[in-house]
């Protein structure tokens, strides 16, 4: 049988703030097999690019911590790692797109610069020991997959003198030429317009079908999550209340947060009224004590408060976290 990629099993994490501690992540299980295309959606400060970031291990030491949980890549826990070998695999293995392109990029240096030593450094390169030409050739082939115009312009410009959608386009330039195994795209829309933004995420399915590579798609467009990703999870308040087949999480939402943000998308048809999700995700300083999601819950029962629900399977690959179930 095959063995997943990842899987993050039971994992904690909290931020330490003036106020005490910040309990962020309760509880999460996630997993990712070869090839996948997994989804990730919930509200904004559900946690998702916290997880992301936990996997890479790219949180400030001094603020964040892991209290309990592991996270398993290709057998071995990324959380016990040296830091030559999360290195390793953060160079050579797991690459991530993310939100903020300002951020990503520095401004003090070219495009050029930037792109040619992610290629360099990379494991294909080291494999290959191909030439700074080579590097070079590379570099602009990465910039015409993601549709930026006259590439060797673009090799010589620095970040500022891009528009946001350009700057997210070079991002995701650099996480094609360094990926291997997984890729996480963390709302790799952000700044580009419906027109780019379509190519774009066809073009990171096509990755998929093409290398092999798999793929953790965090997006707050519903519609894109359902179009390209074989499987969704969905989070609130630090943890994951519900996963299944993508076309099944749509068809047959159980989880009552989960009814709720598909009740929440805009119907182009005109038909039927939006509604939103009423109330706001709870402070990380006093969290509830069971479902995090209780207190917005219509649907809530005794139960709820006092105890965190665990997943239980409905159906084939269909599991939910409430006590309804």
């Amino acid at each position: 049988m095959q063995n997943p990629l990842l899987n993050t099993k039971d994992l904690y994490l909290q931020f330490k703030v003036y106020g005490g501690n910040l309990k962020v992540l309760n509880g999460v299980d996630f997993t990712v097999w070869p090839g996948e295309r997994v989804g990730l959606v919930g509200e904004t400060g559900c946690g998702k690019t916290t997880t992301m970031k936990s996997i890479l291990r790219v949180l400030p030491v001094s603020q964040s911590k892991v209290t309990k949980g592991e996270i398993i890549f290709k057998g071995k826990d990324i959380l016990k790692m040296s830091k030559t070998e999360i290195q390793q695999v953060r160079k050579e293995r797991i690459s991530m797109i993310f939100q903020d392109p300002t951020a990503s990029l520095n401004p003090v240096f070219t495009i050029g610069n930037q792109l040619q030593d992610v290629i360099k450094f990379s494991k294909v390169s080291k494999k290959n020991n191909i030439g700074n030409k080579e590097i070079k050739a590379q570099a602009i082939a990465m910039l015409k997959k993601v549709s930026l115009p006259d590439p060797e312009r673009m090799l010589k410009s620095f970040p500022i003198q891009l528009s946001g959608g350009m700057r997210q386009r070079v991002c995701i330039a650099m996480a094609l030429a360094s990926s291997n195994d997984l890729m996480i795209a963390d709302e790799p829309g952000t700044s580009l317009d419906v027109t780019i933004k379509d190519q774009i995420l066809n073009l990171l399915s096509e990755l998929v079908k093409n290398t092999g590579i798999s793929i953790i798609l965090i997006s707050h467009a519903l519609g894109a999550v359902r179009n390209i990703t074989d499987r969704t999870y969905v989070m609130y308040a630090g943890y994951m209340v519900e996963v299944a087949k993508t076309k099944e999480l749509f068809n047959n939402p159980l989880h009552p947060y989960t009814k709720g943000l598909l009740n929440a998308i805009p119907r182009l048809t005109g038909k039927g009224k939006m509604k939103g999700i009423s109330g706001y995700i709870p402070g990380y300083l006093d969290p509830p004590t069971g479902c995090r999601f209780y207190p917005r819950c219509q649907d809530a029962k005794i139960v709820c408060k006092k105890k965190k629900p665990p997943f239980i399977k409905v159906s084939e690959g269909h599991e939910v976290a409430c006590w309804l179930f």
